[in-house]
C-alpha cells in the first residue's frame, strides 16, 4: 500500500524549499503527532525497544538495561536528526521532476522489497509444512 501511494502521489503537495507551504504550523504538528502514534509505529519501537532491554535485562540485570535504554534513545535522536538533514539538504537542490522521480524509484523499490519479503514467507511456510508432515 506504501508503494502504491508512493506512485500514485508522487507529484502531488510538494513544496520546494522557499516556497510557501500550505498547511499551517498546527495541522503540520498534529499530523506528526498522529504519525508517531500509529499504531503501526508504536508496535514497531516497543518490538524493537522492548527486545532488546529484555535481553539486556535479563543478561547482566538493570546496570546494562539503563545504558542500553540511553543507548537505544540516543541512537533513535541521532537517526532522526541524520536523516532530517539529508531531507533538508537534499530538497534544497531538487525540482520537483527530481522529487517525483525519486518517488516513484522508491515506490518501485518498496514494491520490489515487499515482494521478495513474501516469496521469502512463502518459502518458509513450505519448508514448515514438509517438516510437520
Amino acid at each position: 500500500m506504501l508503494a502504491y501511494d508512493s506512485i500514485k502521489n508522487a507529484d502531488k503537495d510538494i513544496t520546494l524549499s522557499g516556497e510557501k507551504a500550505n498547511k499551517s504550523l498546527g495541522k503540520t504538528y498534529w499530523n506528526g503527532l498522529l504519525v508517531a502514534v500509529s499504531p503501526g509505529n508504536l508496535v514497531f519501537w516497543v518490538s524493537v525497544f522492548g527486545t532488546i532491554l529484555t535481553d539486556s535485562y535479563s543478561a547482566n540485570g538493570s546496570g546494562s538495561f539503563i545504558i542500553a535504554a540511553i543507548g537505544i534513545l540516543t541512537g533513535i535522536l541521532l537517526h532522526d536528526i541524520v536523516l532530517l538533514s539529508i531531507v533538508s539538504a537534499t530538497r534544497k537542490v531538487m525540482n520537483r521532476q527530481m522529487i517525483k522521480w525519486t518517488s516513484i524509484v522508491a515506490g518501485l523499490l518498496l514494491f520490489g522489497f515487499s515482494c521478495y519479503f513474501l516469496y521469502e514467507f512463502y518459502i518458509d511456510i513450505q519448508l514448515y509444512i514438509g517438516f510437520s508432515s
